[in-house]
């Protein structure tokens, strides 16, 4: 799999409209940046990719304590709902 497939592979992360924009413009951007030869984005690109994509189809939070407080609601949803599956099995 080459390194374009995999950079459009990341993008899927943008909404659809935003990559039509924009998709070949990143793309070409992280193309130019990548050394020759390598044939997958490090793991911190893709991150950034993904995060970026999540945060464009979400919006930017006002402040940093509206992720912290997701996150750990959605801590404790999972942890409710997991004691609630092992009570019904």
């Amino acid at each position: 799999m080459s390194l374009t497939r995999h950079y459009r592979r990341l993008l899927l992360a943008y909404p659809r409209a935003y990559r039509r924009e924009r998709g070949e413009e990143i793309l070409g951007l992280l193309l130019d940046g990548a050394p020759a030869g390598r044939t997958r984005p490090t793991r911190r690109e893709a991150v950034d990719l993904v995060r970026g994509g999540l945060r464009c189809r979400l919006g930017r939070p006002a402040s940093r304590t509206v992720g912290v407080w997701a996150v750990l609601t959605a801590l404790v949803c999972g942890l409710f709902t997991a004691a609630l599956a092992s009570r019904v099995a």
